[in-house]
């Protein structure tokens, strides 16, 4: 399932500079808790414990690809988020390029301020190059910590 909510946020919410972590949905901030209570209306987030947030300014991940967890997947193993989001913070008029693709279900999804993309686990995606700006603020929620983000893996002492 894919969704797309044109126009999600208010005026009155201020976009958070880049982020890159994971965290207990305890920490969250107001931005990834208002994202994830939207993807609860269409897929079943009762489990939601943590959440990976990142931002990509004017970047793009590098090919096709599933949202996983990536250091069990170098394991051998393959786990998914409970859903995907793709939020668009910024989208310049003149932007050439930089659609969402779905690869196995051949929906096109083009880069929109303000649009949130909802997407079920284990959909193979990826975003074609672009000319112009592009910011989008991607938000995976887990029932479970994932192994790329943990302390151990991070080598932190704590």
């Amino acid at each position: 399932m894919i969704v797309i909510v044109d126009n999600f946020l208010d005026n009155t919410l201020i976009i958070p500079p880049p982020i890159n972590e994971f965290r207990s949905m305890e920490e969250a901030p107001e931005l990834v808790k208002t994202i994830l209570d939207k993807a609860n209306n269409y897929f079943d987030l009762s489990e939601l414990k943590y959440y990976e947030a990142w931002t990509h300014e004017n970047t793009i991940p590098g090919g096709m690809h599933y949202d996983k967890d990536e250091l069990l997947y170098i394991e051998g193993e393959l786990k998914f988020p409970l859903c995907s989001t793709v939020f668009y913070a910024n989208v310049s008029k003149d932007i050439k390029g930089g659609r969402l693709l779905f690869h196995d279900d051949g929906v096109i999804v083009e880069p929109k301020f303000n649009r949130l993309v909802i997407f079920s686990p284990g959909l193979l995606h990826g975003v074609e190059p672009f000319r112009g700006k592009r910011t989008s603020i991607n938000i995976n929620p887990w029932k479970h910590e994932i192994h790329g983000w943990t302390r151990d893996y991070e080598g932190s002492t704590e």
